[in-house]
């Protein structure tokens, strides 16, 4: 076996593979042991350096806000655990129903904020803690996010909103691609306020304990 060579003379990983191909695996005495061992060791300590940093860079981070809908079953069954989840109930005839919201990182956990469809009762109520308002371009009022109801989601429920228009789109179905349209527009120009307010609240709120993902 020819021995590899560098010319800087510097080479230590091919030094050290050098040598442990040449070991016989019975030599357990004297110089050549040692470096082996010491060698083994530099090469483990290498991949746990090598992992530790593998899945700090592919952490969870912020991207731009998008649209998703959150597999039913998952809400049907974190809804049986906890009263504030925006249940869906095939016994009332909302089984079809899609959970809409944004996705928010919050200690590098994916956290969906529920986007509802503005109400009467939301006319006169002002932006709160938990919850906030959304706009079209003209100022109307037309859709309101509830920060409250924000639930941990595993990456394997959430599926994103499809919103552009085709050309087979019903026009109801123009008409709300339009009006989800609108409101992620919203939410992308305020998307660092969104971002804080979430984050605030989950510092101060039971999303502390309860994790269901």
């Amino acid at each position: 076996m020819v021995r590899p060579t560098n010319s800087s003379g510097n080479d230590k990983s091919s030094e050290a593979y050098w040598v442990l191909m040449n070991q016989s695996g019975n030599d357990k005495s004297g110089e050549s042991y040692r470096v082996v061992l010491a060698i083994k060791v530099e090469l483990i300590l290498g991949c746990v350096v090598s992992t530790a940093h593998f899945f700090w860079r592919f952490k969870l981070k912020q991207s731009r806000l998008n649209l998703y809908t959150i597999d039913l079953k998952y809400i049907r069954a974190i809804a049986k655990t906890d009263d504030n989840v925006m249940s869906i109930s095939p016994q009332i005839g909302k089984s079809s129903r899609p959970f809409i919201g944004i996705i928010i990182i919050c200690n590098e956990k994916q956290y969906c904020v529920p986007l509802s469809s503005p109400k009467a009762k939301h006319a006169n109520m002002k932006n709160d803690v938990d919850f906030s308002k959304i706009y079209d371009p003209h100022g109307t009022l037309i859709g309101v996010l509830n920060f409250n109801n924000m639930i941990p989601v595993r990456q394997d429920v959430i599926i994103p909103l499809d919103i552009k228009i085709h050309k087979n789109d019903s026009p109801s179905t123009v008409h709300y691609k339009k009006l989800t349209m609108n409101q992620l527009t919203f939410c992308r120009q305020n998307q660092d306020a969104i971002i804080t307010k979430a984050n605030k609240l989950y510092k101060n709120s039971r999303y502390t304990v309860h994790d269901f993902s």
